[in-house]
C-alpha cells in the first residue's frame, strides 16, 4: 500500500464520523476537512469532500465548495480552484462571501 493510499484508507473512519454530523451545518464539516488535510495534505481532504459528494444536503453547499477549490489550490490544480471558487460564489447569499470567492478565482485567472 503507497503512503497515498494509507492516508485514505485512514479517512474511512473519520468520513463516517463527518456525514454523521452532517446536520452541525457546513462550518463543522469544513472545520474538519481542513484540519484533515493540514495534517495528512489536500488530497485527504478532497477525499472526505468526495465522500459527501452524494449528500444532497451537502450539494452545492457554498463552504464545501470554497474547501474543495482551496484544496485543489494547493494541489496546483488551479483550473478545478478556479471553477470551484466561482461555483462558491454564486451559492452564498452573502455579498462578502461572494466578493472574497471572486477575488480568489480572479487571482488564478492573472
Amino acid at each position: 500500500m503507497t503512503t497515498s493510499e494509507a492516508r485514505l484508507a485512514s479517512t474511512k473512519p473519520l468520513s463516517i464520523a463527518i456525514l454523521a454530523m452532517g446536520g452541525q451545518g457546513g462550518g463543522v464539516l469544513t472545520d474538519w476537512i481542513v484540519a484533515l488535510a493540514e495534517a495528512q495534505g489536500p488530497p485527504a481532504g478532497l477525499a472526505l469532500l468526495s465522500a459527501l459528494d452524494g449528500d444532497e444536503r451537502m450539494a452545492g453547499h457554498h463552504r464545501l465548495l470554497s474547501v474543495r477549490a482551496h484544496l485543489l489550490e494547493k494541489t496546483g490544480d488551479t483550473a478545478g480552484a478556479y471553477e470551484h471558487y466561482r461555483r462558491a460564489a454564486k451559492a452564498t447569499a452573502s455579498i462578502a462571501e461572494q466578493r472574497y470567492l471572486e477575488s480568489r478565482a480572479r487571482r488564478l485567472r492573472t
